[in-house]
């Protein structure tokens, strides 16, 4: 089974527009909290894990000075009243997504679609990297398009700050809060996997409004999701499935965020000519060393969200893992399972 694409993403403008002005100035921080039978903290202490809290502050111009963290089995979460987002902040999770930065790239055949690459050149291309993690994107077309500059942000500060591309600026910024950027700013703006990072109602009524703001008229926002369940899943996946979407419900998030992207953005009178690519994923080892490497860093995924996932849904730590394990050891070789991942351009 291979990789399939649907027809290749053309290139489609932001319109003309008279921006409003950001709606977040003076206004107090909106940020979703996990919502569970008990509280969380009381949640984590079901499952007999010793919690730590830190402070991380930033020297990069933001809208977030500090963020919270607390420890779980060794692995360091955003505390639940920064955002929805429930995968660690630290090292292991970092080479984890510069993984599957690689991954992706080599599955969409490239880093983006939209016809951008001579701008890009030229130096004409003022780009945003939104939810930039350790920065594997935004460093990448920086050393490639030297001549453009690359602006990567994240609620966490987790990217390089000394050894980097002089085009390259990394700042701690929740957009939740805003967007510290004046209007048409940018002349592309970027964001993947990020439909677990929001619920449905701040994706709709806060994230989207602000990438459009900060877009210059003319300009392209390129976004890429995963829907967040599978197909073509045995008996024992489908367990795991249930209980994913579950979890999903309780915190906000819609299953489906990635497909629905298109109507969402169909919907913007701001935008026009979305375009859309699709791939379908499969997993596995028998499906050949892309598809494996694929498995593996969704396993390693649901693996560094547990902490959060298992207190969320009430259960201990092994019995998550008695729930996962069988899936992507066993199960994931023995059917056609794969998922869908969608790319629009605007």
């Amino acid at each position: 089974m291979g990789f399939h694409h649907s027809k290749q993403m053309s290139y489609a403008k932001v319109n003309d527009k008279n921006h409003r002005k950001s709606p977040f100035k003076h206004k107090k921080k909106q940020c979703h909290k996990f919502h569970s039978q008990k509280p969380l903290k009381e949640s984590f202490r079901h499952n007999d894990s010793k919690i730590s809290e830190e402070t991380a502050n930033c020297s990069s111009r933001s809208n977030s000075s500090k963020v919270s963290y607390h420890m779980l089995d060794g692995r360091r979460y955003l505390k639940e009243e920064e955002c929805v987002y429930f995968f660690p902040v630290d090292v292991k999770e970092s080479d984890r997504a510069i993984l599957c930065h690689f991954l992706l790239k080599a599955l969409w055949q490239g880093n983006f679609k939209a016809p951008i690459e001579e701008k890009l050149r030229n130096g004409e291309m003022k780009v945003l990297d939104i939810g930039c993690g350790p920065g594997p994107w935004a460093l990448e077309m920086a050393s490639t398009y030297p001549n453009s500059h690359f602006t990567g942000i994240d609620i966490a500060p987790d990217c390089p700050n000394e050894i980097k591309p002089k085009n390259t600026k990394f700042s701690q910024i929740n957009i939740l809060e805003g967007l510290p950027y004046v209007n048409n700013h940018f002349d592309y703006v970027h964001q993947r996997m990020m439909s677990t990072s929001f619920t449905s109602k701040q994706y709709d009524e806060i994230v989207l409004p602000e990438l459009i703001r900060v877009t210059k008229s003319g300009g392209v926002i390129e976004l890429m999701e995963f829907d967040q369940t599978c197909i073509k899943i045995g008996p024992i996946f489908a367990q795991m499935d249930e209980f994913y979407k579950d979890f999903l419900k309780k915190v906000g998030i819609d299953v489906y965020q990635g497909s629905r992207l298109r109507k969402l953005l169909e919907n913007c009178d701001e935008l026009r000519d979305i375009k859309m690519g699709s791939i379908e994923i499969p997993f596995g080892s028998s499906h050949g060393k892309m598809a494996k490497l694929m498995a593996e860093n969704f396993y390693e995924g649901f693996l560094a969200a547990r902490g959060q996932i298992s207190a969320v849904m009430n259960i201990s730590h092994g019995e998550y893992d008695q729930l996962i394990e069988p899936v992507f050891k066993t199960e994931l070789n023995q059917n056609q399972t794969a998922i869908f991942a969608h790319r629009y351009s605007s």
